[in-house]
C-alpha cells in the first residue's frame, strides 16, 4: 500500500496553483494592455493630439498659444498641455522631425505625445502632450490582475481542500458522534493518508470500548449469578437455625443483609437485562396507567415519609417490557422518595414523537460537576447520605439502560439545593 502524505499533497499543489495563477494573470494583464488598450490609447492619443495641435494653433497671437485656452482644453479633456518654444529647443525631443510640420511622435508609448506647432505656416515650437486616462487604465488593468488572479487561485485551491481536507474533516466529526451512539457500526477506512490512519485510530478505539463493555456486561451478569447460589443456600439455612430454638440478634443482622444482597443482585440482573435488544419488547403498554399503579402501591409509604405528591397524567402510549420500565419509573420515583422535599410532582404526556415520564421533587438537587455521572452503575454523589438510604448506585444506571433499550433517553437535570428533575423518554406507540 502506498502512503500518500496529505500534508506533502497540499504543499506541492498550492505550489503549482500559485504558479500557474500568476502565469495566467500575467498573461492575461499583458494581453489586455498590449493589444487592447494599448492600441485604444494610441488610437486616442493620435486624433485627440491632431485636434489638440489645431485649437492651440488657432489660439496663437503674438508668437504664444492663449495660456487661457489652454487652460480650457486642459480642464475639459483632462490632458497636461505645454507649449515648449523654440527658444527653448534643447527641450524639444530630437526624434521630432522637423520637416514634418504636423507630425505626431509618441516618445511615450500610451502617455505622452510630442507635436510641432505651424500656425499660419511659422514654425513657432512644440506642444507636449499628456493624458491622464491611461494612469486611470494603469489602475483599472491592476484590479483586473489582481481579480483574475484571486479568482483564479481560488478556483483552484477551494475545491481540492474541500475535498481533501474541509469534507474529510466533517466526516470524522459525525463519526465521533455516531461513536457516542452506536458502537456497533465499525468506521470505515477508505483513504490512504493522514485521514486513513485517523479513521484506523477511530475503528480501533471502537473495537476496543466493545470488548470493554462486553467485558463489563458479563461481569455483571456472572456475579449476579455466582452470588444467587449462596445467598439461596443461607435463606434455605436461616430457617433451619431458626428452627432448632436459636435466637440471636445476629441472626436478624444476618436476615437484613440477606435482603440487601438480594436486591443488589435483582438490580444488577435488571442491568444486564437491559442490554436486551429492542425489538423483544411488544406489550402495548401506557405510561400514565403504569405511573398511576406505582403511586398507589408506593401511598403508605407517602403517607408515613408526610410526601404529598401533585400528579397530571397525559396519555403516553408506548410498546415495551412491563417488567422493566415498570423497574425504570419505579427507580425514579423511589429516588425523589428517599431524596427529595414535599411536594412532588408526577407528570406523563406527550414530547413530539416520544413519551415522556417526570418527576419533579424540591429536595438537595445534584452538584452540577456529578450531573455527567449519575448514570454511571455504582456512582454515587454523595456516598454517607446513599447509604444511608440503602442506595447501591445502580438505580439510575438501570433507569438509562431500559431507555436505551427502548430508543429512548433518561435526563437528569438538578440545581444544586434546588431540587431535581428525571425524565424518562420512551417512543410512541405507532397506530
Amino acid at each position: 500500500m502506498v502512503r500518500r502524505s496529505l500534508i506533502l499533497k497540499i504543499v506541492l499543489y498550492a505550489l503549482a496553483a500559485l504558479v500557474l495563477t500568476f502565469v495566467m494573470a500575467y498573461g492575461a494583464s499583458r494581453l489586455l494592455m498590449t493589444h487592447v488598450m494599448g492600441d485604444a490609447f494610441r488610437q486616442l492619443g493620435s486624433d485627440y493630439s491632431q485636434f489638440l495641435a489645431r485649437e492651440v494653433e488657432a489660439s496663437f497671437k503674438d508668437g504664444a498659444p492663449d495660456p487661457a485656452r489652454i487652460d480650457d482644453l486642459e480642464r475639459s479633456l483632462h490632458v497636461s498641455l505645454t507649449f515648449v518654444p523654440l527658444a527653448s529647443q534643447s527641450l524639444i525631443p530630437k526624434e521630432l522631425p522637423e520637416q514634418e510640420l504636423t507630425s505626431i511622435h509618441p516618445v511615450s508609448p500610451h502617455a505622452v505625445y510630442w507635436i510641432r506647432l505651424v500656425p499660419d505656416g511659422q514654425y513657432q515650437g512644440a506642444l507636449r502632450i499628456e493624458y491622464y486616462p491611461p494612469v486611470r487604465a494603469g489602475a483599472t488593468a491592476g484590479w483586473i490582475f489582481a481579480g483574475v488572479m484571486g479568482l483564479t487561485f481560488g478556483l483552484m485551491i477551494v475545491p481540492p481542500l474541500y475535498f481533501w481536507v474541509i469534507r474529510p474533516l466533517q466526516r470524522m466529526v459525525e463519526t465521533a458522534h455516531r461513536l457516542g451512539r452506536d458502537l456497533q457500526t465499525p468506521v470505515a477506512i477508505d483513504r490512504k493518508d493522514e485521514f486513513g490512519d485517523l479513521e484506523a485510530a477511530f475503528e480501533a478505539l471502537r473495537q476496543r470500548i466493545q470488548r470493554m463493555l462486553a467485558q463489563k456486561e458479563r461481569l455483571l451478569t456472572d456475579i449476579s449469578h455466582e452470588m444467587r447460589g449462596p445467598l439461596s443456600r443461607m435463606a434455605i439455612a436461616l430457617p433451619l437455625v431458626r428452627a432448632d430454638g436459636e435466637s440471636s440478634p445476629y441472626l436478624d443482622h444476618i436476615e437484613r443483609n440477606m435482603h440487601a444482597m438480594d436486591r443488589l443482585i435483582g438490580e444488577l440482573l435488571a442491568l444486564s437485562r437491559g442490554q436486551t435488544p429492542p425489538e423483544l419488547y411488544q406489550e402495548p403498554l401506557d405510561l400514565a396507567e403504569m405511573a398511576q399503579d406505582l403511586i398507589e402501591e408506593r401511598s403508605l409509604l407517602m403517607t408515613q415519609l408526610g410526601i404529598t405528591v401533585e400528579t397530571r397524567f397525559e396519555s403516553a402510549p408506548v410498546t415495551g417490557d412491563r417488567l422493566l420500565i415498570d423497574r425504570a419509573l419505579g427507580n425514579l420515583l423511589d429516588n425523589a422518595l428517599k431524596y427529595g422535599k414535599a411536594p412532588l410532582r408526577v407528570e406523563t404526556g406527550r414530547d413530539g414523537d416520544l413519551a415522556a415520564f417526570r418527576v419533579i421533587d424540591h429536595g438537595p438537587g445534584i452538584p452540577e460537576q456529578d450531573l455527567p455521572h449519575v448514570f454511571e452503575p455504582f456512582y454515587r454523589p454523595d456516598t454517607s447520605r446513599s447509604r444511608q438510604s440503602g442506595g447501591t448506585g445502580l438505580g439510575l444506571a438501570i433507569v438509562k439502560t431500559v431507555a436505551q433499550s427502548h430508543g429512548g433517553e433518561a435526563v437528569l437535570s438538578a440545581t444544586d439545593g434546588r431540587g431535581t428533575t428525571a425524565t424518562l423518554r420512551i417512543p410512541l406507540r405507532r397506530a
